[in-house]
């Protein structure tokens, strides 16, 4: 039978196999989650029909939050390289602006701070919603989504 259309038609679907039709093979069904395997692509692919209702638990390790006023020495590199990101991406209104969290402060006699990773909350459901990367050798942000399926 043909992919049904309701998944055919996202666009994560259409970027990896194309606007045409692609016959699948319902492989498991279960409350959250249709599994296919796609026929003469070998290729499985997973559905996961309700959205993102909640988020994933806050761990305790996330204990202040993201200030660039209030970050210590070791740290004076991260709001150079995460504030034009933070500004462009995160910063309000539509969608609205991020909260930040940091890890506990490195100890004074720690050695420089290469990576720091920054917990952005969710804006109405609370809890983890983006995670950053910084590298401050490499200059570079990276910045992940998080979702909760099952």
């Amino acid at each position: 039978a043909a992919l049904e259309s309701e998944i055919a038609v996202l666009p994560q679907v259409k970027d990896l196999f194309g606007e045409h039709t692609m016959q699948a093979s319902l492989l498991d069904r279960s409350e959250n989650r249709r599994r296919y395997r796609l026929v003469g692509l070998q290729h499985e692919l997973e559905y996961w029909h309700e959205g993102q209702a909640g988020c994933p638990p806050l761990g305790d390790r996330w204990e202040r939050d993201y200030d660039p006023a209030e970050l210590t020495e070791s740290e004076r590199w991260i709001p150079p390289l995460f504030e034009p990101v933070r500004k462009a991406f995160f910063d309000g209104p539509s969608p609205p602006a991020l909260q930040f969290l940091m890890a506990p402060s490195p100890s004074p006699d720690s050695p420089e701070v290469e990576v720091a990773v920054l917990l952005g909350l969710h804006p109405s459901l609370g809890g983890p919603f983006k995670l950053v990367y910084l590298f401050r050798n490499y200059r570079c942000v990276q910045v992940y989504e998080c979702v909760s399926h099952a």
